[in-house]
């Protein structure tokens, strides 16, 4: 079972685990659009089952932000769309 502020990895990006609910779900917190020189980076969140994540870190984790500027100063995630 995961907890809340587990970094998980969810559709090939970090993610945080946000909330458990009792029904086995858990809600996600995931960036859906990364900032660019005129806007600022897009989040969302999503209710998923944990067979749709992948637990990277058990935490807990502050911020994703702080998770998503590590891994992309380390080159671990890069964002990328499907065209």
């Amino acid at each position: 079972m995961l907890k809340v502020n587990s970094v998980v990895i969810y559709k090939n990006s970090a993610a945080i685990i946000s909330a458990v609910q009792e029904n086995s779900k858990y809600t996600v917190k995931f960036r859906s659009a990364p900032a660019t020189a005129t806007k600022k980076a897009v989040y969302g969140e999503q209710n998923v089952r944990e067979k749709d994540v992948v637990l990277l870190h058990e935490g807990p984790c502050s911020s994703l932000e702080n998770v998503l500027a590590f891994a992309e100063d380390e080159g671990v995630f890069t964002y990328a769309t499907v065209s």
